[in-house]
């Protein structure tokens, strides 16, 4: 009987050993990400300048790159995990 208990305790003691050992794997920040390559995507360039701002260049959407850039007015941009806490600030470059 008394090696029932000194057994119960020891896997008790090892299973909290173990529980109390196991690092927290901090968590990794999210990344920002824009997407330029879906249906109606009209961004030719997306270049990052902060955590929270993003120079956005239109494309060239009516496929004669001689026409002057004021043809470019048609934009939609996909971000994703973008962050909620703080302004997100988009700059639009080669707009007409």
């Amino acid at each position: 009987m008394r090696n029932k208990y000194t057994l119960s305790l020891l896997i008790i003691l090892a299973l909290v050993y173990f529980e109390s050992s196991k690092k927290e794997k901090p968590e990794t920040p999210l990344v920002t990400r824009v997407f330029r390559d879906f249906e109606s995507g009209g961004i030719g360039e997306a270049i990052k300048l902060s955590n929270t701002g993003w120079e956005l260049y239109l494309a060239d959407d009516n496929g004669t790159p001689d026409l002057p850039d004021r043809w470019r007015n048609r934009w939609c941009v996909r971000m994703e995990n973008v962050n909620t806490d703080s302004v997100t600030k988009l700059v639009l470059k080669n707009r007409g």
